[in-house]
């Protein structure tokens, strides 16, 4: 197996399992790399002998994104220099790029001789212009077929999978075998595009089901843990049968770091209580139910978009794009992903617990 096959954080079926840390997740032991500065200016060198190879990017799904870019990556996943940037201007984006020096290289684990070297393609918001991504402009796509230079003493075997030495097209993602494809037409889907909608719904049940003094909130966890916050995201009468719907990000006093990587996001609880005081806000003496999926309560959860290419490959590998989830907690304290009719078939006034 290559080395460049990384191993990143999954899902396992539909759950989601954040606080594992392997070695070569941006979840996990890289995370202290994470804060690398990716907005290394692209090698301006005019130099008229430099050979360059063209790669042609396919964008996939619609798109904001003013810039693209191609980041060299070291074997444990932290990042290096931007090896190449240009503009978006259409669904189509070819980048010229030079082999890298041979001090850039890296061995490759079990060929002698063979060495090699990858960049994570990514689209951003190049909100200055200068076709270089900043640490604060938002990626909206990365993809899962790398360009990749391999060089040296290939094997046979490399020719029969259609490596060459020189510039590849491959799937990262393909397993133990790698699957190349053509460097002219490299897909690279917008796949990290916010969802800003989420919808859960259901009935009253218990004692809540005879209660005519009741309203719907949702809960930041922020606010759980004594944090001060301006505002809600939904704040409404309840009764039922009930539906709660959100169509934008939450605020931002209700988004925290959910790990050291850099990842953040907001988990809001929908509960039930009773506006004692009248004053239109849930207090916490006022706070009476969650909503439940069965034993365990539903949240939404919201994931910032990325502004780290490496942190967006691992949402995507981890099948948590940024926007809205509706999950559950379960005892283990692992998030589960509820379908669209678990989402719609919760009930509040039972037993669950947060």
């Amino acid at each position: 197996m290559f080395v460049f096959w990384l191993a990143v954080t999954g899902c396992d079926g539909g759950t989601v399992k954040l606080a594992d840390t392997g070695d070569t997740s941006a979840f996990g032991d890289t995370a202290a790399d994470t804060d690398t500065d990716t907005d290394t200016d692209t090698d301006t060198d005019t130099d008229t002998d430099l050979e360059l190879t063209a790669l042609t990017f396919v964008l996939e799904g619609d798109y904001d994104a003013t810039g693209l870019n191609l980041l060299w990556l070291e074997e444990d996943f932290t990042a290096g220099e931007t090896l190449a940037g240009e503009g978006v201007t259409a669904a189509s984006v070819t980048v010229q790029v030079a082999a890298p020096d041979e001090s850039e290289l890296l061995p490759l684990e079990g060929y002698e001789g063979v060495y090699f070297r990858y960049a994570l393609p990514f689209v951003f918001l190049d909100d200055d212009g200068d076709l270089a991504h900043d640490n604060d402009e938002i990626v909206e796509g990365v993809g899962s077929v790398w360009p990749v230079y391999i060089t040296g003493d290939l094997p046979v075997e490399f020719g029969a999978m259609g490596i060459v030495d020189g510039w590849n097209a491959l799937d990262i993602t393909s397993g133990g075998t790698p699957s190349p494809g053509s460097i002219d037409a490299i897909p690279l889907p917008v796949n990290l595009r916010a969802d800003l909608t989420a919808s859960v719904g259901g009935t009253l049940v218990g004692d809540a089901a005879s209660r005519t003094d009741l309203d719907l909130a949702l809960i930041p966890s922020v606010a759980f843990e004594g944090g001060g916050i301006t505002s809600l995201l939904y704040n409404q009468g309840l009764a039922s049968p009930w539906t709660l719907g959100v169509s934008s990000a939450p605020p931002a006093d209700h988004v925290v770091a959910l790990d050291a990587a850099g990842i953040y996001g907001s988990f809001q609880v929908p509960m039930a209580y009773a506006d004692t005081d009248a004053n239109g806000i849930p207090g916490a003496t006022e706070l009476l139910w969650p909503a439940c999926s069965g034993a365990d309560a539903a949240l939404l959860f919201w994931i910032e978009p990325p502004t780290d290419p490496r942190i967006g490959y691992s949402l995507i590998q981890a099948e948590l794009p940024p926007g809205w989830h509706t999950v559950r907690a379960d005892p283990t304290e692992e998030l589960v992903h509820l379908t669209e009719e678990e989402a719609l078939a919760l009930e509040i006034g039972g037993s669950c617990s947060l």
